[in-house]
């Protein structure tokens, strides 16, 4: 069994995971904060809906109680272009991708 420090890591861990998986879908994700921990995550397509529930959330939560919120928008396309560098278990991984870049003609 594990301590509820743990528990809190697992679960953060695991949120933040779904967190950038609905970004990259183009969705907005609005995050429920109890203090530092992590506790639900709401998905919507349109942004004026997810700036109603933060405005919506923020307004019945008082910040006395603890809880905040934390909207994220989607993932730029652009980002997706972007090279998967995941290859590069090592240093001279990325060396050997980036060596022929950084070769320089002699002739």
């Amino acid at each position: 069994m594990h301590d509820l420090n743990t528990i809190h890591k697992i679960n953060a861990e695991a949120f933040s995971a779904s967190i950038s998986k609905f970004q990259a879908q183009g969705r907005h994700v609005l995050a429920k904060y109890e203090g530092l921990h992590l506790v639900a995550i709401e998905t919507f397509t349109a942004a004026e809906d997810a700036i109603l529930a933060y405005g919506a959330g923020v307004a019945e939560n008082a910040p006395a109680t603890g809880t905040n919120f934390k909207l994220f928008s989607p993932t730029p396309a652009f980002y997706a272009a972007r090279r998967d560098q995941s290859e590069d278990k090592t240093l001279a991984d990325y060396i050997a991708r980036k060596t022929p870049e950084l070769q320089v003609n002699e002739n």
